[in-house]
């Protein structure tokens, strides 16, 4: 099966695609973010990652570069509240 993921346009896709495009996404942000990948690391390693669990990825649309990290910020900033902190958002989330 082949599929285009568009990483941020979600409303645009019907719900499985949606949900890939979110993993794919969250994926991206996260090695960039936290493993200081480079943006085509993090892209070849979210391949990786989907292409394992027997899906083709045929197509990346990268719209914003500063969202992939944004994503990763809210990720972290979801785990701190998670762990009983408040750390107000406007302060946490950069860029």
């Amino acid at each position: 099966m082949k599929i285009k993921a568009s990483l941020y346009q979600p409303k645009r896709y019907a719900r499985w695609e949606c949900h890939l495009e979110k993993d794919i996404h969250k994926l991206i942000g996260d090695c960039l973010y936290f493993s200081g990948a480079t943006k085509e690391e993090a892209i070849q390693s979210a391949v990786s990652y989907i292409e394992s669990k027997g899906i083709v990825i045929g197509e990346f649309e990268i719209v914003s570069e500063k969202a992939l990290v944004l994503s990763a910020q809210e990720q972290a900033l979801k785990s701190y509240r998670e762990k009983g902190g408040n750390m107000p958002t406007e302060t946490y989330l950069w860029g």
